[in-house]
Parts: structure tokens; C-alpha cells; sequence
């Protein structure tokens, strides 16, 4: 009870230290005046008993500074004095300065580089409040075909227009329900047709992600285009484009909105431009059109491709969703029909027609299992070369120390204990390595950019790789963690010098003690076996990397050149008629692109 009630005294002086030190001058005073009224009543002339007084209550200043220390009301001023000799002897030591703070800013720097990545990318991909209620649903589906050995395990897709249908059907447990459906459409030039990759989207798709557009806006909700029997807009609509198209295609005009975009037959009218951080769902997406719902034809099967993301109303569980799903199920496998919109392989699957529920976050990392590992394996191999940095630097402060021991005599024989001397060390340890953060974010900012280079085009992305006020907290809390850690062994070493031993080192300049050498010698060993650990991994890559380059891989690669064979969709879209398509597909391989001269040795894939 008397510690918390210390601790309480000390965080309440922090605010008002000048009534506190007023009320404790007062208290002794008071003890002052209480004892010379008694001296006066035992005999005693006033001057007489006020000296007798104060020479009882002994030196009045030393017992007013002891219990300010007691009271914490003297906390904020001895560190401002702390932080302003720290900054003095820093100052007066240049040389020892500069180089710490360079090998802090390249550790720290580099620390945060890789974390804004990591938390950009992995940690924290999605802005906004209440990320965490934000899921996706897809239908349980399993790998199948030529990969044998992953045959059988289920894998996250999407919804087919049935599903999605009657999972709309329970907006009493989202706040908020959207989809996207990859699409391609055509684009005729002078001298050929090229295919541009775009989503179909619901209208409430962008109010998802909080990411405002760009320019211009994003989509009502009465704009949604009806779909035809191929699934694409059955009329003219509006756009949004992505950041990366309307900069290569476009140009980056400023002037884009309510521009028209001819594609497929089409008109599509410009109305925004999204962010270069908006790379969503996938990162080669070059453009967004709302669209209604689907409305297959009869007898027409549409896949699980739809990617559907919602957010969960405050008071909903996913066990709810998932409670929802299965009851879906049950009904859509009861329905008359089902075999022929689905296709047969449902029966087989283990459990039947289901559904499943993740976390909207984890579309940024599906099949992308390689990148997280390098990223976290960057990361680990950073803090490595940090701790190396901090052993450095440990090393140099305990040489520094030695040349300061008649400095710290002289203070601990002025009266200043064990925790002041700490103190004092830990402080300009601190200090070091806050100035080693403001650097390590010039750092950090040039590093960022490389990595951002660094990550696929195609992983899906709505934060910007930069330094935030997450990676600016980051920096903060690594500094001060820094400092703490290089700081804490010289500053021990200084508590735990006796006084007696300290003036004969200080004042013969003996060579560093038994136990400083010890101290040293173990951060030696600490960064020798560091370094042996980032040698040994880098060495590893570079083999992997060597190897990967001698691989043969089956072909000569010189003069190659890959042709994809696509037949009319509106045609050939048959699932019943497989085998009879892949047929047609050989037959006009052999007939035609194997014909072609100067084409010869081609394989191809039905």
C-alpha cells in the first residue's frame, strides 16, 4: 500500500511540482517554528531556541532536496538537467557521437524500412476503424488435376451467382456486403486487339476499403450496369481506373474525368481515378465498373469466382456467419437442379457443398506463403544486424567510460549515489539513440522505396509504402528500446564501481578492471556470433541463387516465344462438352499456329 501511495505522490508532483514544493517548504517551516516554540517554552531566548532549532533539524536545504526527492517534485527538473549535461558531453565528444549515431541511424533505419513493409503488406494491410470486422466468404472448394500430390485440399476461391444470392438474402448480419468478378475486355488499336483486366464490382465496393479516389469519385449506388448473358455490361456505364493504367495509358491527364473508354463495344465514362496505394483485389486490375447482379441463362454454369468481402455488424459473430452459411447449404444442395448448375464434382467433395469464412486480411497473403517468409525473414535479419549495432556501440560507450572514471569520482564524492550516476548514463544512451531514429528515418524513407520495388506488382495492396505514424511509432519505441539495451551495461558498470577503487583508477589512469574486460569480452563474443549467423544465411541465399541460375530447364530459351489459343466464349463455354473443346483447341493448333513459318518444335495444351 505505502509503494502505491509513493508512486502516487511521484506521478502527481510531475504535474504540479511547484505547489508541491511549496507545500513541503511549508511543512518544514512549520516543523522549524514547532521546535523553537518549544526551545522559547523550555527557556530559551528566541534567538537562542531558532538556532537550536535548526541545528537539530540539521542542514535545511539537504532535508528540503531529500524529501522533494522522496515526493517526486524535483522528478521533471533533474531531467532536464540530465538531457542538458547529456547534450553538453555529447556535444564536447564529436567524434564518439557522430559514429554511434551513424551505426544507430543504418540499424534502426533498416528496422523500420522492413517493418513499414511487413505491416503494410502483412500486419496491417487494411485502412480504416474496425478492420478486423471486415471477413470474406467463399464456397469449400478442392484442388484438382494435374497436380496430384495437392489433389484433395480445399482451397479459397470465390461464390458462384446462386450462392451469392442467397448469402445477400442475410443482410440482417452485415453492415456492409460487396463483390468483385475478374473480367477482361477488348481493346482495338491500329494494328492489333489488346485485352485489358478490370473487375466488376458492386457499387458499395470502394465504401469497403476507405480509400477516397484520386480524382474525381467513385460509384453511386443506382449506377450498377446490368450484365448480359456473357456476363459483361449489357450497355454503356462509368469507370474508375487504377492509378497504374491511368499513368500508362492515359498519360496521368489530369483532365481524365469524363473522358469516354471504348472497349468491348462499350462506352465507358471516366468518373474517378483511385490511388496508387488501391491495388485491389489483385495489382494488375486496371479498372473498375459497377455492375448488377448476375443472371445466368438456363442451363448455364458460372464457376466460384465471385470474391465476396463484408463487414459484420457490431453485435454479429462470425460463428453466426458461419451458422448462416450452413443452413445455406443445406438448402442449396436440397435444391431441384442443383447438378446441372453446379456440375457434378460437388457430390464428391469431403462434406458436400460448404462454405467458409476468413478474415479480409487474408487476401493479401493468399498464395503468397514465399513473400512472408522473406519478409519476416528480413526482418529477423535486420533486428540481427540492430543487435550487432547495439553491441558496438555497448563497447564504445565502456571504452568511454574508462576515460570518464575520474568524472564519475569526483560526482559520486560530491554525494551523488549509484542510481544518479545510472541515471545519468542511461540518459545519454537515450539520447544517442534518439538522434540515431531522426536519422534512421532519412534511412528508413530511402529504404522503403527500394523495397517497395522489391514486392510483385500482382499482390493485392491498399496502404502506401511509407513511413506513417505506426512506422514513426515503431521508430520511437526501437530508439528508446535501443538505447536502453547498449546503455544499460556501462551504465551498471558505473553503479556498481566502489568510490575507493574508482579514485585510485581515476587517479593512477589504470587500464580497464577484471570485470569490465569480462564485459567486453562478452560483447564480443555476442557480435562475432551475430555476424557468423547473417554470414551463414547470406551465404545460403547467394548458393540458392547460383543454383537456381545453373537449373537446365528442359528447353533452350533463345528465340522463345509463347502463343495463347483462345476460343469465342459465347461459343465454346460448355463444361458438359470438355473433351470435345480440348479436341477442337488441338486440331487448330496443329492446323494453323504450327503452320505458321519459322515456328517449329511447339507444344501445346489442351
Amino acid at each position: 500500500m505505502n509503494l502505491f501511495r509513493a508512486i502516487w505522490f511521484r506521478l502527481r508532483s510531475l504535474g504540479q511540482s511547484p505547489a508541491v514544493k511549496q507545500e513541503i517548504d511549508e511543512e518544514l517551516r512549520f516543523h522549524l517554528e514547532q521546535r523553537a516554540s518549544a526551545n522559547i517554552a523550555a527557556g530559551m531566548s528566541p534567538v537562542e531556541a531558532a538556532r537550536e532549532a535548526r541545528k537539530r533539524f540539521g542542514n535545511f536545504q539537504s532535508v528540503r532536496e531529500e524529501c522533494r526527492q522522496m515526493r517526486g517534485a524535483s522528478l521533471g527538473e533533474d531531467f532536464l538537467q540530465d538531457v542538458r549535461f547529456g547534450l553538453r558531453t555529447l556535444c564536447g565528444d564529436r567524434g564518439f557521437t557522430i559514429v554511434v549515431v551513424l551505426a544507430l541511424a543504418l540499424g534502426i533505419g533498416a528496422t523500420t524500412a522492413i517493418y513499414s513493409v511487413v505491416n503494410s503488406t502483412l500486419l496491417n494491410p487494411i485502412p480504416g476503424a474496425e478492420s478486423g470486422r471486415l471477413i470474406q466468404i467463399a464456397e469449400r472448394d478442392y484442388i484438382r488435376g494435374e497436380f496430384q500430390e495437392q489433389n484433395g485440399k480445399p482451397f479459397f476461391v470465390g461464390l458462384s451467382p446462386p450462392e451469392l444470392e442467397a448469402v445477400m438474402a442475410h443482410h440482417e448480419l452485415f453492415e456492409q456486403l460487396a463483390w468483385t468478378y475478374g473480367v477482361t475486355l477488348e481493346r482495338k488499336t491500329d494494328d492489333f486487339i489488346e485485352e485489358d483486366g478490370g473487375f466488376l464490382v458492386s457499387p458499395n465496393f470502394f465504401e469497403l476499403w476507405d480509400v477516397p479516389p484520386l480524382l474525381g469519385r467513385t460509384f453511386a449506388a443506382d449506377e450498377a450496369s446490368p450484365l448480359d448473358k456473357d456476363q459483361l455490361p449489357a450497355g454503356d456505364t462509368v469507370m474508375v481506373l487504377s492509378y497504374s493504367w491511368w499513368q500508362s495509358f492515359f498519360g496521368g491527364d489530369p483532365q481524365i474525368i469524363g473522358k469516354t473508354v471504348v472497349l468491348s463495344g462499350r462506352h465507358f465514362t471516366v468518373i474517378g481515378v483511385m490511388p496508387v496505394r488501391f491495388q485491389f483485389p489483385w495489382g494488375r486490375a486496371k479498372f473498375w465498373v459497377p455492375a448488377g447482379p448476375f443472371r445466368l441463362p438456363p442451363g448455364w454454369r458460372m464457376g466460384p469466382n465471385i470474391r465476396v468481402f463484408a463487414r459484420l455488424k457490431q453485435d454479429v459473430a462470425v460463428q453466426e456467419v458461419e451458422a448462416m452459411l450452413g443452413t445455406v447449404a443445406h438448402q442449396l444442395a436440397a435444391t431441384p437442379g442443383l447438378a446441372k448448375s453446379y456440375g457434378e464434382e460437388w457430390k464428391d467433395r469431403p462434406g458436400g457443398l460448404g462454405f467458409w469464412v476468413r478474415p479480409a486480411r487474408s487476401q493479401f497473403t493468399d498464395g503468397r506463403e514465399d513473400l512472408e517468409r522473406t519478409l519476416f525473414g528480413l526482418l529477423a535479419a535486420i533486428g540481427c544486424v540492430l543487435l550487432i549495432a547495439c553491441a558496438n556501440v555497448a563497447n564504445l560507450s565502456l571504452a568511454r567510460l574508462e576515460k570518464r572514471q575520474h568524472e564519475m569520482s569526483v560526482r559520486a564524492a560530491l554525494g551523488a549515489g549509484r542510481a544518479r550516476l545510472m541515471r545519468q548514463l542511461l540518459t545519454e544512451s537515450v539520447l544517442l539513440a534518439l538522434l540515431g531514429g531522426i536519422g534512421g528515418v532519412g534511412v528508413a524513407t530511402v529504404g522503403v522505396k527500394l523495397l517497395g520495388t522489391l514486392v510483385p506488382p500482382s499482390m493485392p495492396r491498399l496502404r502506401a509504402f511509407q513511413i506513417d505514424g505506426h512506422a514513426l511509432g515503431f521508430t520511437m519505441l526501437i530508439s528508446i528500446a535501443t538505447g536502453l539495451v547498449f546503455g544499460i551495461v556501462p551504465a551498471w558498470q558505473a553503479g556498481q564501481a566502489k568510490l575507493a577503487e574508482a579514485l585510485k583508477q581515476a587517479s593512477a589512469q589504470a587500464t580497464a578492471g577484471r570485470r569490465q574486460k569480462y564485459f567486453r569480452g562478452g560483447l564480443v563474443a555476442i557480435e562475432f556470433a551475430l555476424t557468423l549467423v547473417l554470414l551463414a544465411g547470406a551465404g545460403l541465399m547467394v548458393e540458392s541463387v547460383v543454383r537456381l541460375l545453373r537449373v537446365d530447364p528442359g528447353f533452350s530459351p533463345q528465340n522463345l516465344v509463347r502463343i495463347d489459343l483462345e476460343l469465342p466464349w459465347d461459343k465454346y463455354n460448355d463444361y458438359n462438352h470438355k473433351e470435345k473443346i480440348a479436341r477442337l483447341r488441338s486440331v487448330l493448333w496443329r492446323q494453323h499456329i504450327l503452320r505458321i513459318p519459322r515456328i517449329r518444335g511447339c507444344g501445346s495444351r489442351g
